[in-house]
């Protein structure tokens, strides 16, 4: 039970192979233990992990770190997969390879892996004593150990396939992300630049002919300016939302300032905002993804909180940030699992946190409010979940 615990709480295979080469030559008290793990490609099985390494390092060819598939395939099988050789000569295919040719090896053990008939590798160990007495316990242990190698490197394999898959996800999700900023970007430009022109020049074409009517065709076109009035406000607030240009101009501080002041005036919620050196310019990807998650948490506040004042916190130290979104609203209950209570717009928040190599998690309780926070690395290590998630603000 403490060998599978120990190998199942690994998932780098190097890792996990070595350790097992540790419990094997514990248990077995062998003077040396290798595990070998088939590469299909070149049907052959390729020595991943040796301890101690000894010999095995002396061979600077590393002629050493593979073994023809056939060899190991005469001397296991599935219903027969331990085998202890004793005298080598009787083996030349093994005899003639480095591996047991460097060494006085009186005995040798070999464990084949089994995985779905096939055999995928095997646990090899070397014990010098000739006293060993091979009994059946022995043979069982070996075994035991080279299936429990099995686990692992199946776990080890599988772990690896989903990691990959994340990876491809976590790209897909950045690409989608930028596309998504890059459209938001030009269609805030072309809001502002094009629609939003256009209705100042009607604006102005309206102003000129009012002055060249009666009374009644003026008070007309007084209505249609109003209307117009209204829709350039309208055209300018949902370039702002798109993508406020100020963030690629000035950077993230400033924005987040312009933002509090513009989102006070329309929720009438007050922001208390506390920072720690971010006045200099981050990078882009970090600016606009920190921007993007306050502006939904307060967004989120605004709409389900029922808070009069929100506070927010933005710490850079250790070449991470750290941030909190906090209010004391009317919160939620804990006990409801809020993966499956997501909004899309916090689901957008922590994809932007992944995206970096972050990571959010969400604190609330019933009448007491909600906390936001956030841990954005600032270099290419991703941050450790456990490490930053706590309180970084009490408001």
């Amino acid at each position: 039970m403490e060998t599978a615990a120990s190998l199942n709480t690994q998932f780098e295979l190097v890792s996990v192979l070595e350790a097992l080469c540790n419990l094997c030559n514990q248990a077995l008290k062998a003077d040396q233990t290798v595990i070998c793990v088939e590469d299909a490609r070149k049907q052959r099985f390729q020595i991943m992990a040796v301890k101690p390494r000894l010999a095995i390092a002396k061979n600077k060819k590393k002629t050493h770190d593979k073994i023809p598939g056939k060899i190991l395939e005469t001397i296991v099988s599935e219903n027969d997969p331990v085998t202890f050789v004793r005298d080598l000569g009787e083996h030349p295919d093994l005899s003639s390879l480095d591996l047991f040719r460097r060494q006085n090896l009186p005995t040798v053990g070999i464990a084949g892996m089994y995985r779905q008939h096939r055999l995928i590798g095997a646990v090899i160990v070397i014990l010098t004593r000739d006293s060993i007495e091979l009994i059946e316990d022995t043979r069982v242990l070996l075994k035991g150990l080279a299936d429990q190698a099995t686990i692992s490197i199946t776990n080890a394999s599988l772990y690896e396939q989903v990691r990959r898959g994340r990876e491809f996800q976590r790209a897909l999700t950045t690409q989608l992300v930028e596309i998504q900023e890059t459209e938001r970007r030009h269609l805030a430009m072309e809001l502002h630049d094009q629609i939003g022109q256009v209705l100042t020049g009607l604006q102005f074409m309206l102003e000129s002919a009012k002055n060249k009517t009666n009374k009644e065709q003026a008070a007309q076109i007084r209505e249609a300016q109003e209307t117009v009035r209204g829709l350039i406000e309208q055209i300018r607030e949902m370039s702002l939302n798109l993508r406020p240009s100020m963030l690629d101009d000035m950077g993230l501080l400033p924005t987040l300032l312009w933002h509090f002041e513009r989102y006070t005036k329309q929720t009438g919620i007050k922001v208390s905002f506390i920072h720690n050196r971010i006045s200099e310019r981050l990078l882009p990807d970090v600016e606009t993804a920190v921007y993007r998650i306050v502006q939904e948490a307060l967004t989120n506040i605004a709409r389900y909180a029922q808070a009069s004042e929100a506070f927010v916190q933005l710490v850079r130290k250790k070449g991470v940030l750290e941030i909190a979104i906090t209010d004391h609203g009317v919160g939620f209950d804990p006990g409801i699992d809020i993966n499956k209570a997501m909004t899309a717009g916090l689901t957008g928040m922590r994809e932007r946190a992944n995206i970096l190599g972050g990571n959010l998690v969400v604190k609330s309780a019933l009448k007491k409010g909600t906390q936001v926070l956030v841990t954005l690395p600032l270099g290419n290590q991703p941050v450790e979940r456990r490490k930053h998630v706590r309180d970084v603000i009490t408001g």
